[in-house]
């Protein structure tokens, strides 16, 4: 996990990387972020533009994770 966020927040790597989580510090290290809902896309954007999400914000907080 920490090696993941390490190279997500090096952006120099040339490649993309798809993970699918719920926790919050990980999150707040992509750049994109697609949130889902029943396999559709519910809204997309950074970690800090989600957060305003009603949806997102009880994702996290299901998961028992800071938002």
């Amino acid at each position: 996990r920490d090696e993941l966020i390490g190279m997500l927040t090096a952006r120099d790597s040339g490649w993309s990387l798809v993970v699918s989580t719920h926790d919050a510090e990980f999150l707040q290290s992509c750049d994109r972020i697609l949130l889902l809902d029943r396999g559709t896309i519910r809204a997309e954007g950074t970690y800090d533009e989600l957060r305003a999400d009603p949806y997102f914000r009880r994702v996290i907080a299901a998961h028992h994770v800071e938002a």
